[in-house]
């Protein structure tokens, strides 16, 4: 039987949000999931370490629990909005 391993959303958005910034994103808006299991103020404190740890600056990290999971910026894109939306699938 094949087993599936479940990422917990925070992964995947600490992970994107790095691979962003690493392509040059310069200023995030990040949306933390909430609801039931979820430390939405543990996952926050986390991805703020990830994100200081990586050099972005306090100052560019906002943090909401509405709207896009990401928001960034970007210095190479012609049209200078990188958005990405992860699916918030149910367990």
């Amino acid at each position: 039987m094949n087993q599936i391993e479940t990422i917990p959303e925070i992964e995947v958005l600490i992970a994107t949000a790095l691979w962003l910034m690493d392509r040059g994103a310069i200023w995030f808006q990040l949306s933390v999931a909430k609801g039931q299991g979820i430390n939405s103020q543990a996952d926050t404190k986390r991805l703020r370490e990830a994100l200081l740890v990586a050099g972005l600056p306090e100052n560019r990290i906002k943090t909401t629990s509405t709207g896009p999971d990401v928001i960034a910026f970007s210095k190479t894109s012609s049209m200078n909005l990188a958005m990405a939306e992860t699916s918030r699938i149910a367990p």
